[in-house]
């Protein structure tokens, strides 16, 4: 009888992490909702998407580096 109880607490615990999961979500949504300056900006950073940044060219020579300081 003691493996009836243990599962009903089995089950009953993970219903309750899965109540607390769906409580948080909500709370971070309307987080984000109340950060937001408007509908508009809450809906641009909704969903970001990292864009590619765009291929830099080799450097041809040392003059052409831009990471290298010249001291003058």
């Amino acid at each position: 009888m003691d493996w009836v109880f243990a599962s009903i607490a089995f089950i009953a615990m993970i219903f309750a992490c899965w109540v607390m999961w769906s409580q948080q979500r909500t709370i971070d949504r309307l987080t984000n909702k109340l950060m937001s300056k408007d509908y508009g900006e809450y809906k641009r950073h909704e969903k970001q998407v990292e864009r590619e940044s765009a291929p830099k060219r080799k450097p041809m020579s040392y003059h052409d580096d831009d990471s290298v300081d010249l001291e003058d």
